[in-house]
C-alpha cells in the first residue's frame, strides 16, 4: 500500500505564509523559469535520486512545501 503525501493548495499556503507560519519550500522542478516562490530552495531532483539518501535541512517542526 503506497501512502499518501499530503497536499496544500495554493491559497492555504499563501495564508500560512500570510500569517508567519514556518514553512520551508523546496522547488524541485526540472523545468526552471521565472515563477518562482519567494523565499523557495532550489534542489535539483536527480541530485536527489543520484544520491540515495537526503536529509533535509530545516527544523522538524516546519511544514515543508515541494512544488
Amino acid at each position: 500500500m503506497k501512502e499518501r503525501v499530503p497536499r496544500i493548495t495554493v491559497q492555504e499556503l499563501k495564508k500560512k505564509m500570510d500569517g508567519k507560519e514556518p514553512v520551508f519550500i523546496m522547488d524541485v522542478r526540472r523545468q526552471r523559469d521565472e515563477n518562482r516562490i519567494a523565499g523557495a530552495v532550489l534542489y535539483d531532483p536527480d541530485a536527489i535520486l543520484e544520491a540515495g539518501k537526503f536529509e533535509l535541512p530545516v527544523p522538524k517542526e516546519r511544514l515543508v512545501v515541494t512544488y
